[in-house]
């Protein structure tokens, strides 16, 4: 046996491994003798071999007992064959002691370790320094300090004397006395800050005894909690928790720098109310862009439900589509009947009789209904637009003018003013004796020369704004015209033939356009007009949503401003390109989702667009005298999450690298994820941790009432929220994949039916939608009972902040408690019926979307998967960084390449943006640790929020589940306690992301042969693969999946066959899901064998 080849964690033999329980005594025994008995021994061993002389042929190494090999290094030494087996007895003691010790209960090893005269001379002075500790971190540190002075004294003890140590025994100790003193001197420290709570729970006891009534958390009766309450500390847009490794935004409200004008601007983009900020403690509520716009997705799926009921009624006569959960049948033929009932909505509402006739001809009543309900959803959209400012009829664009004229004199009066005081300064100046201005004066005659400079700019700025809306007066967008969004089927005109058929009408269509006006024109003229058009179109997405928009992708021109007021690319009859465009469901699905998000963006930026927002933003930096570094900074972290909440984030989703990205990502998920259901189940804990274990419980009786459950389940839907199975959403948020198209190509389309097999069969999506599911059910009920309170007066401080979080002021609060809902009949459960709230003007919808949001929000933040506010840039493949040297060579050969972005220019600053799907592979399974992070970690912190406890244990709890269905009974056996429990706690999603950092650095330093204090996740058996097992680690799942295909490759090209199956049995997709996961494994190991 070659024994230098030896495993890098030293195994105790199996031969020799003794699991029996230790009495307590016994445990307390071995404990004592583990740290004391190895010098004693020593000690024992010099009295009786030290003298003795060394036998020449006896042969040391061929007579050490094989299960003793591993520790070779300390039985060398014997000197003849009695020495030897002298030292293989203390080895066997010394192995029993170390499991009697470690299979003692816990009180043992402590009572062990105190026994110790070294601990307490290392312990006892040192108390008073940990209570001397001024906070908790104080107390942890010095606490943590005596622990390492006592293990390194310890072992210094022990160490040299020691027979057979498993490798890194020493450190491993050191380090544990060093954690467990550090969380000892927390936990001191801690009882000082428990005691008032001990006391009140005394106090309370004696109440009960004394039968008086009193305030407590179970109960409904929380009138005198507000006494623990944390109040706010800062402006209203201070975030209450720093976020080192989320988002920019997230970074940026932690800054106490940053004015809180600038704050709001980007709250109101992407915060998602997962941690709460100052003016939430104060009742004051906020929501943002990302929060509302999902609530668009829950209108269209009111639309599409109602249609999928139509067709059940036309195709089979049945009142209401057969579905499972949100599952619909696949094979109904639904698609097809939709797809022909909206061509002959576009047809049957053309000008053209010759197309409405079309149209018309052998529709049936269920698609005239159905046409109905589309036009009525479109029509809808188009008064949000206006009415949250994101197109402008005449009466507003004179109002919008009437404002400004107001303005302009309202800034020049205040000129006026400060012209008059800058001029009477100047003359007290020069009146005074010596003929100069005192400090406090020029300081003063500075700021009102800044102060009229900016006025005047602003008097430039608003006459621009007057002059761009006069220019649009009479030039409004009819709802009547806008039929339905022209998403253009470029696949379709990559053919030359197809694309010469819709340049001809193009052409036709403009020539009748020029001749209804009076215009001069002819064929060849608007012939050229249309392949300019089309050659837009091919080059561009496609869309043409009867509003031009700002140019999300380009530099922003002189006209920028004004674009998002423009008519449409074409104004062209839809009924004429019918045939060139995808009229279906998911063409209505992207228009409601892009035009949902840009219509939540003008009503919380009130009618602005981003180059209006960006612009306010920089003039809010430069008053509170940021560089330019800082504002670029600033505006950089807020183009970023807007590209990301508009969904305009990846600019070239079809390049290759992005395409192959996707691949990967999702080839890795079906590789890696077959039990990724098994680790939801810990999405109950979550639940707890937001609502207490008494609310899940009811609702979890609640829910078996399965009418009522429907009944919340499309409340959900209708927020946007509970599609996730049929949208294949589970997908893209494990995956981290933001590319979505109106139609994919094939590649697309595997990745996507892909996704939807695997995620729905390793049960992701059905345990995920059961926890959101009940989600809605308590939070439902929870906001209006809530809302009652602050309308009541009545509600805790707690609770205040809570329904702020997401986005619930006082006037919200009202309009709840009188909001129609619907009752349990059997349980205290009710849910807000909104299809019966108002609906019929922009502005009431607006108040139902607010409650929706709500809604949403609160299922994302309970059901933990990373959103833009919680991840930074690069996570989704894209960074902005300064422009340099490189980035300027880079642009003298390739024009086109790193282009400096226009919109953060930023004085001497100019930002380059860099994007490549490959860039996010890293971070592929690390979507939910980065959400985990505000969303857990984070509640955890938070000291309003009143079920920690409880969602910690149940948290931890339900890891330790999912952990024992996934792994069998001898991975727990074969592993010490320390490994077993922070595998539990890291599973848990208790530390966020940082548990997977330090698992990173782990498996970096077991593999570089470094110590560790508790085993990594993995070390290769093989040491010729350590090192570069410790070089891919950081690059993510995807890198160890390549690297791991490589080596099969490579032991197959070497005719090593059995050990390449080996590798592809827990590397190829699919086959890990359970069902098939032993047969197939089986099936892939003879195949190797033979």
């Amino acid at each position: 046996m070659d024994i230098n080849r030896r495993d890098f964690f030293v195994p105790i033999p199996a031969s020799i491994s003794d699991d029996t329980p230790a009495t307590w005594f016994e445990g307390f025994k071995a404990n004592v003798a583990y740290n004391n008995m190895p010098l004693i021994e020593r000690v024992q061993e010099e009295k009786l071999f030290g003298n003795a002389t060394i036998d020449p042929d006896f042969d040391v190494v061929a007579n050490i007992s094989e299960d003793l090999l591993p520790f070779y290094d300390d039985l060398v030494r014997a000197k003849n064959a009695e020495h030897l087996q002298y030292l293989e007895g203390r080895a066997y003691e010394a192995i029993r002691r170390r499991e009697m010790a470690a299979n003692a209960g816990i009180t043992a090893q402590l009572a062990g370790g105190l026994a110790d005269p070294l601990a307490l001379a290392a312990f006892i002075p040192g108390l008073n320094f940990i209570k001397a500790g001024k906070t908790f971190g104080q107390a942890v540190l010095r606490a943590g300090g005596a622990g390492l002075g006592y293990g390194l004294a310890s072992e210094a003890r022990r160490a040299p004397f020691a027979v057979a140590d498993e490798r890194f025994e020493a450190a491993s100790n050191i380090v544990a006395s060093t954690a467990i003193s550090a969380g000892f001197g927390g936990l001191l420290k801690g009882a000082g800050y428990a005691m008032p709570f001990i006391k009140s729970s005394a106090g309370k006891m004696g109440r009960v005894y004394r039968g008086e009534k009193f305030s407590h958390v179970w109960g409904d009766n929380k009138v005198n909690l507000d006494e623990d309450y944390v109040e706010a500390v800062g402006g209203d847009f201070d975030i209450t928790q720093m976020n080192w490794i989320g988002s920019d935004i997230h970074k940026i409200l932690a800054d106490k720098t940053i004015p809180q004008e600038a704050k709001e601007l980007l709250v109101k983009l992407s915060y998602n109310g997962s941690v709460p900020l100052q003016g939430a403690r104060r009742g004051h509520a906020t929501q943002s862009v990302a929060q509302e716009s999902i609530t668009y997705i829950g209108a269209f799926e009111r639309m599409s439900m109602r249609m999928r009921d139509l067709h059940s009624q036309q195709v089979r006569g049945i009142a209401k589509a057969a579905r499972v959960g949100t599952i619909y049948d696949p094979t109904s033929g639904f698609d097809a009947w939709a797809s022909d009932t909206i061509k002959r909505y576009i047809l049957s509402n053309s000008k053209d009789p010759q197309l409405r006739r079309i149209g018309t001809e052998g529709i049936t009543d269920q698609q005239k209904e159905a046409g109905v309900l589309l036009s009525d959803m479109l029509r809808t959209m188009a008064e949000d637009m206006e009415f949250n400012g994101l197109t402008r009829n005449d009466a507003r664009l004179k109002k919008e003018i009437s404002f400004f004229e107001k303005d302009i004199v309202s800034i020049e009066d205040s000129v006026t003013k400060k012209t008059k005081l800058l001029a009477d300064i100047e003359d007290t100046v020069k009146r005074q004796q010596g003929g100069g201005a005192t400090s406090k004066q020029t300081k003063k005659m500075r700021d009102l020369e800044n102060e009229i400079g900016a006025l005047r700019a602003r008097v430039v700025d608003n006459q621009g704004k007057i002059n761009e809306r006069q220019g649009l007066l009479g030039k409004g967008i009819s709802k009547e015209d806008f039929i339905f969004p022209l998403f253009y089927n470029k696949g379709k005109l990559m053919d030359d033939a197809e694309r010469e058929l819709l340049t001809q009408v193009f052409a036709e269509d403009f020539l009748l356009q020029r001749a209804a006006k009076g215009e001069r024109a002819d064929i060849y003229g608007t012939r050229a007009d249309a392949e300019t058009t089309l050659a837009r179109i091919m080059e561009e997405d496609g869309e043409d949503f009867g509003v031009d928009f700002e140019n999300v992708r380009g530099s922003p021109t002189k006209e920028a401003k004004a674009k998002h007021l423009k008519r449409r690319k074409t104004n062209i009859d839809p009924a004429k390109v019918v045939d060139f465009i995808h009229a279906d469901l998911e063409a209505v699905f992207t228009y409601m989702d892009r035009m949902g998000r840009r219509i939540s963006f003008a009503n919380k930026y009130g009618g602005r667009n981003v180059d209006e927002v960006m612009k306010d933003l920089d003039t809010i930096l430069l008053k509170a005298g940021k560089s330019d570094k800082e504002r670029a900074r600033v505006k950089t972290a807020f183009y970023g999450d807007y590209e990301r909440v508009m969904g305009t984030f990846l600019r070239s989703a079809d390049r290759f690298d992005t395409q192959l990205a996707r691949a990967v990502k999702a080839w890795t998920g079906w590789a890696f994820l077959p039990l990724a259901g098994v680790s939801a189940i810990t999405d109950a804990g979550s639940i707890i941790l937001a609502h207490g274990m008494r609310d899940v419980i009811a609702a979890g009786f609640a829910a078996t009432d399965t009418a009522f459950l429907g009944k919340v389940i499309r409340e959900g839907q209708l927020s946007g929220e509970l599609l996730d199975i049929a949208k294949n959403v589970y997908a893209r948020e494990m995956l981290n994949d933001t590319v979505r198209k109106v139609k994919p190509n094939m590649l697309e389309k595997v990745i996507q039916r892909g996704n939807q097999f695997m995620y729905t069969a390793n049960g992701l999506a059905p345990i995920t939608f059961i926890g959101k599911t009940l989600d809605q059910l308590i939070i439902n009920d929870k906001f209006i009972k809530l809302s009652r309170k602050w309308a009541s007066g009545s509600i805790s401080k707690f609770d205040r902040e809570y329904l702020a979080r997401y986005g619930i002021d006082e006037d919200m609060a009202k309009f709840i408690a009188k909001a129609p809902t619907e009752k349990h009949d059997r349980f205290d459960f009710e849910f807000a019926n909104t299809d019966a709230w108002d609906q019929s003007t922009p502005a009431a919808r607006n108040v139902m979307r607010k409650y929706q949001a709500a809604l949403a929000s609160h299922a994302n933040n309970t059901i933990v998967m990373g959103q833009t506010f919680d991840k930074p840039l690069i996570v989704d493949g894209v960074v902005y960084m300064r422009d340099n040297p490189f980035f300027q060579s880079i642009r003298k050969r390739f024009p086109t390449q790193f282009k400096i972005e226009e919109r953060l220019r930023t004085g001497q600053v100019n930002m380059v943006r860099v994007e490549s799907g490959l860039m996010s592979l890293p971070f592929t399974f690390m979507n939910f640790t980065f959400g985990a992070n505000n969303k857990i970690l984070g509640a955890i912190r938070d000291p309003n929020r009143q079920y920690r406890l409880q969602g910690v244990a149940a948290l931890i709890g339900l890891s330790y589940l999912s952990l024992s269905m996934k792994k069998p009974d001898y991975w727990f056996e074969k592993r010490k306690s320390p490994e077993v429990i922070a595998r539990i706690i890291d599973h848990s999603g208790v530390l966020g992301i940082y548990s997977d950092l330090a698992y990173m650095g782990l498996n970096i330093a077991g593999n570089m042969g470094l110590p560790t204090p508790i085993p990594p996740k993995f070390v290769s058996p093989n040491k010729d693969e350590r090192m570069m097992d410790a070089f891919i680690e950081p690059f993510g799942a995807p890198a160890s999946l390549v690297t791991e295909y490589g080596r099969a490759l490579n032991d197959f090209m070497n005719g090593e066959t059995s050990d390449a199956s080996e590798r592809l049995k827990y590397s190829l997709p699919f086959i890990g899901l359970h069902p098939i996961r032993d047969d197939m494994r089986d099936f892939i190991g003879s195949v190797g064998r033979n």
